[in-house]
């Protein structure tokens, strides 16, 4: 052994016999390092090193003996990986595999309809995967879901639940896919890059909220039978939605159903935590407007299939909009305060590009997670100043400047714009805030 640590003369090719019954483990152990550090060129073995052997250098494998089922998926992993300008392996099958690489690639296929569905095996139906597919996989994958939690199964399902575009849905549902194809391939090939390039511990519980989701659409738009999609839909907490279908007494039924609709809706206008979005006052509007509209109506124009279809449009909207800010607020950690500051700023981009203002101040308020991370560390340092001393609230000009350093400092290590205009106009929101709730 110690001969061959050094490196053979040219033309020269060094050889080590690893067998599962021969050496004791340390011995084993050298002879793999020699040959991962290239003092070794061929390696022998039998029945050893199929899992756990992680050599780059590896590239080409001579098979002399049958190998079968999963055995055979681990074998020829094991040059899966790229090395210098080399990016495939090569095996040279003495042992004819042929018929069994077939057959587990059969096996794998059929298995992997059974779980995702054979219309989601089109990117998926191979064994194996390059470093460099998996990371272009993954990266597309993730465009799709960039705007959903993938950490928090019970988060993301209340996100899609705001979906009601079925074909969506479908895409969601095939990046989530990939990103569980591109994590068991790379797993099972035993990549040290796997954890690096896609690590979703949820993945399987995100692809049930998905389909789940999908059954839901997908009932709700092929089905027949209104009544149980009603049945269906009133099931789901309060997801609440009626639907109409023929029966002596119609008339009365819609009333009562128009009075629930009524009553769910102004309920949810008044759980809003956020009545300066002019997403809100649009809703308002044209809630109240229905009642204008009933006052002008004669008798003989009053149609109270259409109104209850109007009441039960409006009562989703505020819904969603209701759950789109019960999910940004756990980003603040429950604090509504900071899901208006986060709307109020997003106007302000919103403006400038209606405007086609430049320089645009606040662009960056459309990247959601760097928003996210100065925001918070801002109210960590208001709510510090604040809790130590409550009664700061009731000297404004005091605690504006405080918000104003905090706000300052935050948008300086973020590298985000730190011109006092824009600077003072985030300081005076979230001064508003506080001194609105204090």
């Amino acid at each position: 052994m110690e001969v061959k640590k050094t490196s053979p003369q040219k033309g020269r090719y060094r050889a080590a016999l690893i067998l599962h019954d021969s050496f004791d483990k340390s011995t084993r152990s050298k002879w793999i390092d020699l040959f991962k550090d290239g003092k070794i060129d061929l390696l022998i073995v039998f029945q050893m090193l199929q899992t756990g052997f992680d050599a780059p250098r590896l590239k080409k494998l001579y098979l002399h003996r049958m190998v079968k089922e999963h055995n055979l998926l681990q074998t020829l992993t094991r040059v899966n990986r790229p090395y210098k300008a080399m990016k495939f392996g090569h095996v040279v099958d003495f042992a004819n595999i042929e018929e069994e690489y077939s057959k587990t690639n059969k096996d794998y296929q059929e298995e992997l309809e059974k779980e995702v569905g054979q219309e989601n095996t089109s990117s998926m139906d191979k064994l194996f995967v390059t470093i460099e597919e998996a990371m272009k996989n993954v990266a597309n994958a993730k465009v799709t879901l960039t705007d959903y939690d993938l950490t928090n199964p019970q988060i993301f399902s209340r996100q899609l639940n705001l979906v009601d575009d079925i074909a969506t849905v479908r895409v969601i549902n095939k990046s989530l896919e990939t990103l569980r194809s591109m994590q068991n391939m790379l797993i099972s090939q035993e990549s040290p890059e796997a954890k690096d390039i896609v690590d979703i511990p949820e993945i399987s519980n995100l692809i049930k909220a998905a389909r789940n989701r999908l059954d839901l659409l997908s009932y709700e738009q092929n089905s027949n039978d209104r009544e149980s999609v009603k049945q269906l839909l009133n099931a789901a907490l309060e997801n609440i939605h009626f639907s109409f279908y023929k029966k002596g007494e119609e008339e009365l039924e819609l009333q009562e159903q128009y009075k629930q609709s009524v009553a769910h809706t102004r309920n949810q206008l008044n759980a809003c935590v956020d009545p300066d979005d002019p997403e809100y006052r649009s809703i308002l509007a044209d809630f109240l407007a229905l009642f204008k509209k009933k006052e002008m109506e004669s008798e003989g124009e009053f149609n109270m299939h259409d109104r209850v279809q109007n009441i039960n449009g409006i009562l989703k909207r505020i819904r969603q909009m209701n759950e789109r800010d019960a999910l940004r607020a756990i980003a603040y950690n429950g604090d509504t305060k900071f899901v208006r500051v986060e709307k109020r700023l997003t106007e302000q981009s919103d403006r400038e590009e209606r405007e086609h203002t430049e320089p645009r101040t606040y662009a960056w308020t459309k990247k959601k997670e760097q928003v996210t991370a100065v925001l918070l560390l801002i109210k960590e340092d208001v709510d510090d100043a604040f809790f130590h001393n409550e009664a700061i609230v009731e000297t404004p000009a005091y605690f504006t400047k405080n918000i104003l350093t905090y706000v300052t400092r935050r948008f300086k290590d973020a590298q985000i714009s730190t011109e006092r205009p824009a600077c003072k106009y985030v300081s005076d929101v979230i001064f508003k805030e506080y001194q609105t709730i204090y």
